[in-house]
């Protein structure tokens, strides 16, 4: 079994009611948390999530092996799709040898007065 690597978060805390909105950011941090830790071999991660005004600006860097498939291999479209169904995207930075980083942007849906 291998051991746990290490993990840092920063983030301020906000509440969304909206859950195809909370549900992407936590499915895109699982599935990078997951790659970094099955297939990059990486001792650290690092997230980081920011609220600016109605757009989570969402990271996810590990210190692995990187160099991963980005041209389409099922766990990578599976994030992209995640990102963009509340209007957002997903950027993947992997040199081989140097980690990877997974950045989302992804809307905030706001609700109109009555």
């Amino acid at each position: 079994m291998r051991d746990l690597f290490e993990l840092s978060l920063a983030a301020r805390q906000t509440r969304v009611k909206h859950s195809i909105f909370a549900s992407a950011p936590y499915f895109i941090v699982a599935a990078a948390l997951t790659n970094a830790a099955k297939h990059a071999r990486a001792s650290s991660a690092q997230i980081v999530a920011v609220v600016d005004g109605a757009v989570l600006r969402l990271a996810v860097r590990d210190d692995g092996v990187g160099g991963p498939r980005t041209d389409g291999s099922a766990g990578l479209l599976g994030l992209r799709d995640r990102a963009a169904a509340p209007n957002g995207e997903l950027r993947i930075e992997s040199p081989t040898g140097d980690g990877t980083m997974i950045a989302a942007t992804t809307q905030i849906p706001t609700s109109k007065a009555a």
